[in-house]
């Protein structure tokens, strides 16, 4: 079985393929999404759709890691995507 694995990811073009050269990622994952070049950014579900639909994806199959419990998380519970709230610094959630 291929996991297909992608990264979504808020920011400009620029500065947000400078990162993932920088640290050897882009050969890591099957698809980039960044919202600059999307015309959306998270939490906005039409970003994680984009990546569902151009992945051939079901929300049901997908898992989501970010560490932006709003934008990250939020927004792939949106999309109707599970997703871990990665917190290393152990931020304590404030109730809505």
């Amino acid at each position: 079985m291929h996991v297909k694995v992608a990264i979504i990811t808020n920011g400009s073009t620029h500065r947000q393929n400078a990162k993932i050269i920088n640290t050897h990622l882009n050969s890591c994952f099957d698809s980039i999404f960044i919202s600059e070049e999307v015309g959306c950014s998270k939490p906005d579900k039409r970003i994680f759709e984009l990546a569902l639909n151009q992945l051939n994806v079901e929300p049901e199959a997908a898992l989501f890691v970010g560490d932006d419990i709003e934008k990250d998380i939020g927004g792939c519970q949106n999309a109707n995507i599970k997703g871990i709230w990665f917190n290393p610094h152990m931020n304590k959630m404030i109730p809505q």
